[in-house]
């Protein structure tokens, strides 16, 4: 009896300090064509909204799928000129369209005159579309849809300037712009200044002190079966190394994602699929990232058998970060049963030294064929991280466009707003 006495206080005292430090700290982020193609303000916005909320880290899903890549669908190019550039008549040449070209850039007022191929009549050109200070419109751009011969932009300077700037888009994602070399003034090749939902994104993280990580291709083949796994360990290690070409000089460029999902179902994975993981975790590894994986579970295993798997899989692959999908929203497992199997699977992690992130669901998963869902109540999700915190290193959420940004809809703002009450409230 005076046991009880004290041991009520103490649950007490438990419980608040776990709600005190309960919450949100990163979230997966699923590219796709609603939400590509951005301007900067756009990742401004969103990245300022999860860092009010305490978030630091992003998880790009996957970069490139069978039919798509998302790392180089550039939503402006610029091409430099170095100067300096006396007062006088340059053409810019470039070798052939499709292009968008939106606006020229000189520290000096000038004139231009399109020569060479004709650009589209429906768009057309008032001789001031490209000095009217406007780079983020279509309608306010000179549009060459085909065009197989040279176009020649003769750029008039009245005064000297240091640099010739050319603000230039494709039509579509799948259009690739011109090669550095095909875009020549005086003879002199342009030189790339890429910007896009990639370098927005990173060079906005680093401005904010936030880390990304960034996944690699996603082939339909792997849920089929049929992925030919060393060609694909192939592919990702190249695309790894040009991700880093690209994107390497931004200081948030944390990490790899792997995006292949694992559901385990037995004492341990086949041998091809550990090698699989194993060759292409070292392989990311030295190009010197560090690596991480986000596999779901359920019932179909006991807690002990989940750590047992876990024990046998770091034996062969020196994973670094394990994000561990919660399985709440697909409804895989009631969420009272969710820090066994997270208790089994930490214990385990630590005695690899690999970092156990739980991956939490904030929607609900609708009904009916295919997958839909919405976001869930913020009273769910408050019990989930209070209920997953002991048991976890880190808690990121699947996923931010779609179901926590308050840009979203009503639903998504409805569980933002009410996350950042709470969280504020326990401070």
């Amino acid at each position: 009896m005076k046991l009880g006495k004290f041991i009520l206080p103490l649950l007490l005292i438990s419980t608040l300090t776990l709600v005190s430090d309960a919450k949100i700290t990163g979230a997966f982020w699923q590219l796709n064509s609603g939400n590509t193609n951005k301007p900067r303000s756009y990742w401004q916005t969103e990245l300022d909204l999860m860092q009010q909320i305490g978030m630091d880290t992003l998880i790009v899903q996957y970069s490139a799928t069978d039919t798509a890549s998302f790392y180089d669908t550039f939503h402006k190019t610029l091409y430099q000129f170095k100067g300096p550039f006396a007062p006088g008549t340059y053409d810019i040449i470039i070798e052939k369209g499709p292009l968008i070209v939106y606006e020229i850039v000189a520290s000096t007022p000038f004139t231009y005159e399109l020569k060479g191929a004709l650009p589209s009549s429906f768009f057309g050109d008032d001789g001031t579309k490209l000095d009217d200070g406007i780079d983020d419109t279509i309608n306010s751009s000179v549009v060459w849809t085909d065009s197989e011969e040279e176009i020649i932009i003769s750029v008039i300077l009245e005064n000297a300037t240091d640099s010739i700037l050319l603000v230039a888009g494709s039509l579509s994602p799948q259009a690739k712009l011109p090669r550095e070399s095909q875009v020549t003034l005086d003879q002199k090749q342009a030189v790339f200044l890429r910007e896009g939902d990639y370098s927005f994104l990173l060079e906005e993280a680093s401005k904010r002190g936030m880390k990304v990580w960034l996944g690699l291709k996603l082939s339909g083949d792997w849920w089929s079966g049929n992925l030919d796994l060393n060609k694909d360990c192939e592919e990702n290690l190249e695309l790894a190394k040009t991700l880093l070409d690209l994107y390497g000089h931004y200081e948030s460029f944390y990490g790899f994602y792997i995006p292949h999902e694992l559901y385990p179902s037995g004492s341990s994975l086949p041998q091809n699929y550990l090698h699989f993981f194993r060759d292409l975790t070292v392989g990311l590894q030295e190009l010197g990232k560090p690596v991480s994986i986000a596999p779901y579970f359920g019932g179909n295993m006991m807690p002990k058998s989940h750590g047992r798997y876990w024990e046998a899989f770091f034996k062969e692959v020196p994973l670094d970060v394990l994000m561990l999908q919660d399985g709440v929203g697909c409804h895989r497992l009631p969420l009272e049963q969710i820090p066994r199997y997270y208790n089994e699977v930490y214990a385990v992690c630590q005695d690899h030294g690999v970092e156990f992130w739980s991956d939490l669901e904030v929607f609900n998963q609708l009904p009916g064929d295919g997958f839909s869902a919405d976001p869930a109540d913020f009273s769910r999700v408050k019990e989930q991280v209070i209920t997953q915190t002991p048991t976890v290193d880190k808690i990121v959420i699947f996923d931010w466009p779609h179901y926590m940004s308050p840009n979203r809809n009503a639903k998504a703002k409805a569980l933002y707003d009410e996350y950042s009450a709470w969280i504020e409230s326990e401070k």
